[in-house]
Protein backbone atom coordinates (compact mmCIF):
# COMPACT_ATOMS: atom_id res chain seq x y z
CA UNK A 1 0.00 0.00 0.00
CA UNK A 2 2.88 2.33 0.86
CA UNK A 3 4.09 1.85 -3.16
CA UNK A 4 1.30 3.91 -4.70
CA UNK A 5 2.36 7.61 -2.94
CA UNK A 6 5.49 6.85 -3.77
CA UNK A 7 5.18 6.03 -7.30
CA UNK A 8 3.19 9.25 -7.58
CA UNK A 9 5.64 11.09 -6.07
CA UNK A 10 8.17 9.93 -8.43
CA UNK A 11 5.69 11.11 -11.54
CA UNK A 12 5.30 14.46 -10.00
CA UNK A 13 6.38 17.13 -12.41
CA UNK A 14 9.00 19.75 -11.57
CA UNK A 15 9.91 22.91 -13.24
CA UNK A 16 13.81 23.41 -14.46
CA UNK A 17 14.08 26.17 -11.76
CA UNK A 18 13.06 23.61 -8.67
CA UNK A 19 15.17 20.88 -9.98
CA UNK A 20 18.05 23.43 -10.04
CA UNK A 21 17.53 24.97 -6.26
CA UNK A 22 17.27 21.30 -5.51
CA UNK A 23 20.66 20.84 -6.45
CA UNK A 24 22.29 23.76 -4.68
CA UNK A 25 25.51 25.29 -5.27
CA UNK A 26 28.54 23.16 -5.30
CA UNK A 27 32.19 22.77 -6.32
CA UNK A 28 30.99 21.97 -10.31
CA UNK A 29 29.29 25.67 -9.89
CA UNK A 30 32.26 27.72 -8.83
CA UNK A 31 34.30 25.72 -11.09
CA UNK A 32 31.85 27.01 -14.26
CA UNK A 33 31.75 30.31 -13.38
CA UNK A 34 35.80 30.41 -13.18
CA UNK A 35 36.37 28.83 -16.31
CA UNK A 36 33.35 31.00 -17.57
CA UNK A 37 34.98 34.37 -16.36
CA UNK A 38 38.53 33.32 -17.64
CA UNK A 39 36.35 32.55 -21.44
CA UNK A 40 34.85 36.09 -20.56
CA UNK A 41 38.43 37.79 -19.96
CA UNK A 42 39.68 35.98 -23.26
CA UNK A 43 37.68 37.79 -25.21
CA UNK A 44 38.17 40.89 -23.62
CA UNK A 45 41.72 40.95 -23.73
CA UNK A 46 41.70 40.27 -27.76
CA UNK A 47 39.68 43.45 -28.47
CA UNK A 48 40.99 45.73 -25.28
CA UNK A 49 44.91 44.70 -26.17
CA UNK A 50 44.30 46.80 -29.38
CA UNK A 51 44.76 50.01 -27.74
CA UNK A 52 48.18 48.98 -26.33
CA UNK A 53 49.28 47.50 -29.28
CA UNK A 54 48.78 50.73 -31.33
CA UNK A 55 51.68 52.48 -28.69
CA UNK A 56 53.88 50.33 -29.64
CA UNK A 57 53.32 49.50 -33.60
CA UNK A 58 53.03 53.18 -34.26
CA UNK A 59 56.66 53.63 -35.12
CA UNK A 60 57.04 50.15 -36.15
CA UNK A 61 54.34 50.19 -38.82
CA UNK A 62 54.21 53.88 -39.59
CA UNK A 63 50.95 53.84 -38.41
CA UNK A 64 48.93 57.27 -38.99
CA UNK A 65 45.56 58.40 -36.99
CA UNK A 66 43.15 57.04 -39.38
CA UNK A 67 45.27 53.48 -39.25
CA UNK A 68 45.51 53.58 -35.42
CA UNK A 69 41.86 54.17 -35.58
CA UNK A 70 41.39 50.90 -37.97
CA UNK A 71 43.30 48.97 -35.66
CA UNK A 72 41.15 49.87 -32.70
CA UNK A 73 37.61 49.04 -34.51
CA UNK A 74 38.63 46.18 -36.09
CA UNK A 75 38.44 43.83 -33.51
CA UNK A 76 34.75 45.18 -32.71
CA UNK A 77 34.02 44.76 -36.48
CA UNK A 78 34.66 41.05 -36.11
CA UNK A 79 32.11 40.79 -33.37
CA UNK A 80 29.70 42.62 -35.30
CA UNK A 81 29.57 40.77 -38.17
CA UNK A 82 30.25 37.21 -36.28
CA UNK A 83 28.15 37.11 -33.23
CA UNK A 84 24.47 36.31 -34.72
CA UNK A 85 26.22 33.38 -36.58
CA UNK A 86 28.09 31.77 -33.39
CA UNK A 87 24.91 32.93 -31.21
CA UNK A 88 23.19 30.95 -33.52
CA UNK A 89 25.50 27.91 -33.31
CA UNK A 90 25.77 28.51 -29.33
CA UNK A 91 21.74 27.54 -29.18
CA UNK A 92 21.42 24.95 -32.01
CA UNK A 93 24.78 22.65 -31.35
CA UNK A 94 25.58 23.60 -27.60
CA UNK A 95 27.00 26.14 -25.69
CA UNK A 96 30.53 24.26 -24.67
CA UNK A 97 31.57 22.78 -28.36
CA UNK A 98 30.81 27.01 -29.78
CA UNK A 99 33.07 28.25 -26.98
CA UNK A 100 35.63 25.23 -27.60
CA UNK A 101 35.78 25.14 -31.15
CA UNK A 102 36.46 28.93 -31.38
CA UNK A 103 38.54 29.13 -28.52
CA UNK A 104 41.69 26.72 -30.02
CA UNK A 105 40.75 28.79 -33.62
CA UNK A 106 41.03 32.04 -31.94
CA UNK A 107 44.67 31.14 -30.18
CA UNK A 108 45.93 29.89 -33.11
CA UNK A 109 45.01 33.19 -35.11
CA UNK A 110 46.18 34.99 -32.77
CA UNK A 111 49.73 33.96 -32.51
CA UNK A 112 49.46 34.26 -36.12
CA UNK A 113 48.62 38.01 -35.54
CA UNK A 114 51.83 38.36 -33.61
CA UNK A 115 54.23 37.67 -36.44
CA UNK A 116 52.45 40.47 -38.64
CA UNK A 117 55.14 42.32 -41.11
CA UNK A 118 53.23 45.16 -41.75
CA UNK A 119 49.97 47.16 -41.05
CA UNK A 120 47.63 44.79 -43.53
CA UNK A 121 48.59 41.77 -42.35
CA UNK A 122 47.99 42.96 -38.19
CA UNK A 123 44.65 43.85 -39.64
CA UNK A 124 43.52 41.20 -40.86
CA UNK A 125 44.88 38.85 -38.51
CA UNK A 126 43.25 40.70 -35.41
CA UNK A 127 39.91 40.96 -37.45
CA UNK A 128 39.81 37.28 -37.77
CA UNK A 129 41.12 36.60 -33.95
CA UNK A 130 37.99 38.59 -33.03
CA UNK A 131 35.55 37.15 -35.22
CA UNK A 132 36.39 33.48 -33.51
CA UNK A 133 36.54 35.02 -30.06
CA UNK A 134 33.54 36.49 -29.98
CA UNK A 135 31.67 32.71 -28.89
CA UNK A 136 32.62 33.13 -25.70
CA UNK A 137 31.00 36.00 -25.28
CA UNK A 138 27.30 35.32 -25.10
CA UNK A 139 27.70 31.24 -24.38
CA UNK A 140 29.16 31.99 -21.02
CA UNK A 141 25.96 33.86 -19.39
CA UNK A 142 23.96 31.55 -20.47
CA UNK A 143 25.99 28.64 -18.99
CA UNK A 144 25.54 30.83 -15.83
CA UNK A 145 22.04 31.40 -16.06
CA UNK A 146 21.13 27.93 -17.20
CA UNK A 147 23.30 26.23 -14.13
CA UNK A 148 22.06 28.63 -11.22
CA UNK A 149 19.25 28.93 -9.29
CA UNK A 150 17.32 32.32 -8.81
CA UNK A 151 19.33 32.71 -5.20
CA UNK A 152 22.47 32.45 -6.68
CA UNK A 153 22.24 33.61 -10.57
CA UNK A 154 22.48 37.41 -9.82
CA UNK A 155 25.42 36.87 -7.63
CA UNK A 156 27.26 34.47 -9.94
CA UNK A 157 26.39 36.78 -13.31
CA UNK A 158 27.37 40.11 -11.14
CA UNK A 159 30.80 38.11 -10.16
CA UNK A 160 31.59 37.12 -13.96
CA UNK A 161 30.97 40.58 -15.19
CA UNK A 162 33.74 41.59 -13.62
CA UNK A 163 36.14 39.31 -15.19
CA UNK A 164 37.10 41.82 -18.02
CA UNK A 165 41.46 41.52 -18.44
CA UNK A 166 43.07 38.28 -19.27
CA UNK A 167 42.94 34.46 -19.78
CA UNK A 168 41.71 31.63 -21.44
CA UNK A 169 40.37 28.16 -20.76
CA UNK A 170 39.74 24.71 -22.16
CA UNK A 171 36.37 23.50 -20.99
CA UNK A 172 34.90 19.62 -21.48
CA UNK A 173 31.75 19.47 -23.11
CA UNK A 174 28.92 17.64 -21.53
CA UNK A 175 26.52 15.98 -23.75
CA UNK A 176 23.39 16.98 -22.01
CA UNK A 177 21.00 20.17 -22.55
CA UNK A 178 19.20 20.31 -19.35
CA UNK A 179 16.97 23.54 -20.30
CA UNK A 180 14.64 22.06 -22.41
CA UNK A 181 12.81 18.55 -22.47
CA UNK A 182 12.42 17.52 -25.72
CA UNK A 183 12.36 13.26 -27.60
CA UNK A 184 15.31 12.18 -28.90
CA UNK A 185 14.35 11.79 -32.28
CA UNK A 186 12.31 15.47 -32.47
CA UNK A 187 15.98 17.00 -31.08
CA UNK A 188 17.39 14.97 -33.74
CA UNK A 189 15.33 16.21 -36.75
CA UNK A 190 15.71 19.55 -34.84
CA UNK A 191 19.63 19.79 -35.15
CA UNK A 192 19.96 17.83 -38.40
CA UNK A 193 19.05 20.43 -40.97
CA UNK A 194 19.33 19.54 -44.56
CA UNK A 195 21.28 22.49 -45.97
CA UNK A 196 22.43 25.65 -45.61
CA UNK A 197 19.72 27.76 -46.18
CA UNK A 198 17.66 25.81 -43.76
CA UNK A 199 20.19 26.98 -41.38
CA UNK A 200 19.99 30.15 -42.00
CA UNK A 201 16.03 30.68 -42.52
CA UNK A 202 15.86 28.67 -39.20
CA UNK A 203 18.47 31.73 -37.44
CA UNK A 204 16.34 33.84 -38.87
CA UNK A 205 13.37 32.95 -37.36
CA UNK A 206 15.71 32.97 -34.28
CA UNK A 207 16.04 36.60 -34.65
CA UNK A 208 12.60 37.61 -35.17
CA UNK A 209 11.58 36.19 -31.96
CA UNK A 210 13.82 38.96 -30.46
CA UNK A 211 11.12 41.71 -31.97
CA UNK A 212 7.68 40.16 -31.67
CA UNK A 213 5.49 42.82 -30.00
CA UNK A 214 5.84 41.19 -26.59
CA UNK A 215 9.62 41.50 -26.74
CA UNK A 216 10.21 44.85 -28.62
CA UNK A 217 10.32 47.10 -26.06
CA UNK A 218 12.86 45.70 -24.02
CA UNK A 219 14.98 44.46 -26.65
CA UNK A 220 15.04 48.13 -28.02
CA UNK A 221 15.66 49.49 -24.29
CA UNK A 222 18.50 47.06 -23.30
CA UNK A 223 20.16 48.03 -26.82
CA UNK A 224 19.65 51.55 -26.14
CA UNK A 225 21.56 51.52 -23.45
CA UNK A 226 24.43 49.27 -24.40
CA UNK A 227 25.14 51.20 -27.85
CA UNK A 228 25.76 54.78 -26.08
CA UNK A 229 27.58 53.52 -22.81
CA UNK A 230 29.82 51.40 -25.52
CA UNK A 231 30.32 54.30 -27.36
CA UNK A 232 31.57 56.10 -24.64
CA UNK A 233 33.40 53.64 -22.24
CA UNK A 234 34.80 51.67 -25.36
CA UNK A 235 35.76 54.76 -27.11
CA UNK A 236 37.53 56.03 -23.94
CA UNK A 237 38.75 52.87 -22.98
CA UNK A 238 40.56 52.26 -26.64
CA UNK A 239 42.30 55.90 -26.58
CA UNK A 240 43.12 55.75 -22.77
CA UNK A 241 46.74 55.00 -22.93
CA UNK A 242 46.95 57.81 -25.46
CA UNK A 243 45.20 60.44 -23.44
CA UNK A 244 47.30 59.43 -20.24
CA UNK A 245 50.65 59.54 -22.30
CA UNK A 246 49.87 63.31 -23.48
CA UNK A 247 48.25 64.46 -19.71
CA UNK A 248 51.44 62.71 -18.17
CA UNK A 249 53.94 64.13 -20.58
CA UNK A 250 52.59 67.00 -21.13
CA UNK A 251 54.63 70.21 -19.84
CA UNK A 252 54.01 71.28 -15.87
CA UNK A 253 51.82 74.82 -17.39
CA UNK A 254 48.62 73.03 -18.99
CA UNK A 255 46.73 71.21 -15.86
CA UNK A 256 43.65 70.04 -17.94
CA UNK A 257 43.32 67.02 -19.84
CA UNK A 258 41.68 68.21 -22.92
CA UNK A 259 44.82 71.39 -22.53
CA UNK A 260 47.53 68.17 -22.96
CA UNK A 261 45.57 66.26 -25.45
CA UNK A 262 44.73 69.60 -27.76
CA UNK A 263 48.47 70.80 -27.14
CA UNK A 264 49.83 67.83 -28.68
CA UNK A 265 46.88 67.98 -31.83
CA UNK A 266 48.66 71.73 -32.11
CA UNK A 267 52.19 70.47 -32.37
CA UNK A 268 51.54 67.99 -34.46
CA UNK A 269 49.70 69.71 -37.25
CA UNK A 270 52.33 72.62 -37.12
CA UNK A 271 55.19 69.56 -37.47
CA UNK A 272 53.24 67.94 -40.83
CA UNK A 273 53.00 71.75 -41.96
CA UNK A 274 56.50 71.84 -42.38
CA UNK A 275 57.73 70.33 -46.04
CA UNK A 276 60.89 68.07 -46.04
CA UNK A 277 60.55 67.31 -42.20
CA UNK A 278 62.39 63.89 -41.47
CA UNK A 279 60.72 63.50 -37.86
CA UNK A 280 62.18 60.85 -35.56
CA UNK A 281 59.97 58.52 -34.44
CA UNK A 282 61.30 56.74 -30.93
CA UNK A 283 59.99 53.67 -29.58
CA UNK A 284 60.54 54.59 -26.17
CA UNK A 285 57.32 54.33 -24.49
CA UNK A 286 56.13 56.12 -20.68
CA UNK A 287 55.17 53.42 -19.03
CA UNK A 288 53.50 55.11 -16.34
CA UNK A 289 50.48 55.31 -17.60
CA UNK A 290 50.30 51.61 -18.33
CA UNK A 291 50.98 51.39 -14.43
CA UNK A 292 48.03 53.93 -13.48
CA UNK A 293 45.36 51.44 -15.58
CA UNK A 294 47.01 48.10 -14.20
CA UNK A 295 46.15 49.54 -10.41
CA UNK A 296 42.90 51.37 -11.33
CA UNK A 297 42.03 47.81 -13.05
CA UNK A 298 42.18 46.21 -9.97
CA UNK A 299 40.72 48.25 -7.73
CA UNK A 300 37.68 48.02 -10.50
CA UNK A 301 38.06 44.36 -10.00
CA UNK A 302 38.35 44.14 -6.28
CA UNK A 303 35.02 46.28 -5.69
CA UNK A 304 33.18 44.68 -8.32
CA UNK A 305 33.78 41.30 -6.48
CA UNK A 306 32.93 43.12 -2.77
CA UNK A 307 29.75 44.45 -4.55
CA UNK A 308 29.08 41.11 -5.43
CA UNK A 309 27.84 40.23 -2.02
CA UNK A 310 25.65 43.23 -1.67
CA UNK A 311 24.29 42.96 -5.38
CA UNK A 312 21.16 41.03 -4.01
CA UNK A 313 20.05 43.34 -1.27
CA UNK A 314 20.73 46.72 -3.85
CA UNK A 315 19.75 45.09 -7.41
CA UNK A 316 20.97 45.28 -10.39
CA UNK A 317 20.15 48.43 -11.72
CA UNK A 318 21.61 49.66 -8.39
CA UNK A 319 24.63 48.20 -9.16
CA UNK A 320 25.04 49.63 -13.01
CA UNK A 321 23.24 53.29 -11.96
CA UNK A 322 26.57 52.84 -8.89
CA UNK A 323 28.85 52.53 -11.81
CA UNK A 324 27.33 54.75 -14.52
CA UNK A 325 27.67 57.82 -11.63
CA UNK A 326 30.77 57.29 -11.53
CA UNK A 327 31.58 57.85 -15.33
CA UNK A 328 29.01 60.58 -15.48
CA UNK A 329 31.10 62.58 -12.69
CA UNK A 330 34.14 61.68 -14.22
CA UNK A 331 33.13 62.79 -17.34
CA UNK A 332 32.29 66.38 -16.03
CA UNK A 333 35.51 66.42 -14.21
CA UNK A 334 37.88 65.68 -17.37
CA UNK A 335 35.68 68.91 -18.63
CA UNK A 336 36.11 71.42 -15.94
CA UNK A 337 38.60 70.30 -13.19
CA UNK A 338 42.49 71.18 -13.39
CA UNK A 339 43.47 69.15 -10.42
CA UNK A 340 46.28 66.51 -11.87
CA UNK A 341 45.04 63.57 -9.90
CA UNK A 342 41.25 63.73 -10.33
CA UNK A 343 42.53 64.56 -14.12
CA UNK A 344 43.52 60.85 -14.12
CA UNK A 345 41.07 59.18 -12.08
CA UNK A 346 38.36 60.85 -14.58
CA UNK A 347 40.02 59.78 -17.51
CA UNK A 348 40.58 56.49 -16.11
CA UNK A 349 36.94 55.81 -14.50
CA UNK A 350 35.03 57.16 -17.72
CA UNK A 351 35.35 53.39 -19.11
CA UNK A 352 33.26 52.16 -15.95
CA UNK A 353 30.45 53.12 -18.71
CA UNK A 354 31.48 49.81 -21.11
CA UNK A 355 32.22 47.33 -17.76
CA UNK A 356 28.35 47.65 -16.85
CA UNK A 357 27.15 45.72 -20.46
CA UNK A 358 28.44 42.96 -18.44
CA UNK A 359 25.29 43.10 -16.15
CA UNK A 360 23.02 44.08 -19.36
CA UNK A 361 24.08 40.44 -20.68
CA UNK A 362 23.26 39.33 -17.52
CA UNK A 363 20.00 40.76 -17.92
CA UNK A 364 19.58 39.36 -21.43
CA UNK A 365 20.26 36.49 -20.36
CA UNK A 366 17.42 36.04 -18.00
CA UNK A 367 14.43 37.67 -19.69
CA UNK A 368 15.04 35.80 -23.06
CA UNK A 369 13.65 32.11 -23.35
CA UNK A 370 16.33 29.23 -23.25
CA UNK A 371 15.87 28.59 -27.17
CA UNK A 372 16.82 31.78 -27.99
CA UNK A 373 18.66 32.79 -24.83
CA UNK A 374 22.37 32.90 -26.93
CA UNK A 375 20.63 35.02 -29.61
CA UNK A 376 19.44 37.51 -27.21
CA UNK A 377 22.74 38.19 -25.83
CA UNK A 378 24.89 37.87 -28.85
CA UNK A 379 22.19 40.80 -30.10
CA UNK A 380 23.30 42.71 -26.81
CA UNK A 381 26.47 42.30 -27.21
CA UNK A 382 26.33 42.94 -30.80
CA UNK A 383 24.81 46.26 -30.05
CA UNK A 384 27.82 46.84 -27.67
CA UNK A 385 30.11 46.30 -30.40
CA UNK A 386 28.79 48.49 -32.91
CA UNK A 387 29.00 50.99 -30.08
CA UNK A 388 32.66 50.54 -29.05
CA UNK A 389 33.54 49.90 -32.98
CA UNK A 390 31.83 53.70 -32.93
CA UNK A 391 33.72 55.17 -30.26
CA UNK A 392 37.12 53.60 -30.83
CA UNK A 393 36.93 55.40 -34.48
CA UNK A 394 35.56 58.70 -33.68
CA UNK A 395 36.88 59.44 -30.17
CA UNK A 396 40.35 59.89 -30.95
CA UNK A 397 39.80 62.61 -33.70
CA UNK A 398 36.75 63.43 -31.51
CA UNK A 399 39.22 64.74 -27.96
CA UNK A 400 42.10 65.66 -30.45
CA UNK A 401 39.69 68.68 -31.76
CA UNK A 402 36.99 68.96 -29.78
CA UNK A 403 37.73 68.17 -26.52
CA UNK A 404 35.52 69.66 -24.41
CA UNK A 405 32.95 69.45 -26.30
CA UNK A 406 32.81 65.80 -26.58
CA UNK A 407 33.60 64.86 -23.04
CA UNK A 408 30.25 67.46 -21.82
CA UNK A 409 27.90 65.50 -24.86
CA UNK A 410 28.98 62.37 -23.07
CA UNK A 411 28.20 62.85 -19.62
CA UNK A 412 24.84 64.64 -20.58
CA UNK A 413 24.43 61.32 -22.21
CA UNK A 414 25.02 59.18 -19.01
CA UNK A 415 22.54 61.34 -17.22
CA UNK A 416 19.88 60.24 -20.04
CA UNK A 417 21.43 56.44 -19.65
CA UNK A 418 21.46 56.52 -15.70
CA UNK A 419 17.27 57.48 -16.38
CA UNK A 420 16.37 54.38 -18.70
CA UNK A 421 18.68 52.06 -16.91
CA UNK A 422 15.97 52.49 -13.52
CA UNK A 423 13.30 51.58 -15.93
CA UNK A 424 15.22 47.97 -16.73
CA UNK A 425 13.37 44.79 -15.28
CA UNK A 426 15.29 44.75 -11.52
CA UNK A 427 16.23 41.32 -10.20
CA UNK A 428 16.15 42.21 -7.04
CA UNK A 429 15.84 39.58 -3.84
CA UNK A 430 16.35 39.33 -0.23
Amino acid sequence: MEAVPLKQELKKQHTYEEAIEATSVGRFNYFLLGICGLCYMAGGVEVGGHSVLILSAECDLNLSLHDKGLIVAVGFFGYILSLPVLGYSSDTFGRVRTIKTTLISSVCMSLLSSFSVNKTMLIVTRFLTCVLISATQSSVFTLITEFNSNKTRLRHLTILAAFVFAGTFYFREKEFYPCQEIKEEEGQEKVKLESLFDRILDMGKQTVQLFKLKRLLKTAHLNFIALNTAVIGGGVAMWMPSILTDVMGSDSNVKTVCGSVMLRATRTINVTEVADVDVECSDDLNILPFVVMTCVSICMFVISLATSTIVNLIGRNGLIVMWLTFSTISCFAVYASDLYIVNILSVTLIINAVTINGNLYGVASEIYPTSINSMGVSLVIMMTSIGCLLGSYLVGPLVLYYCYQTFLVFGCLLVLVIVLVTLLPNNKRS
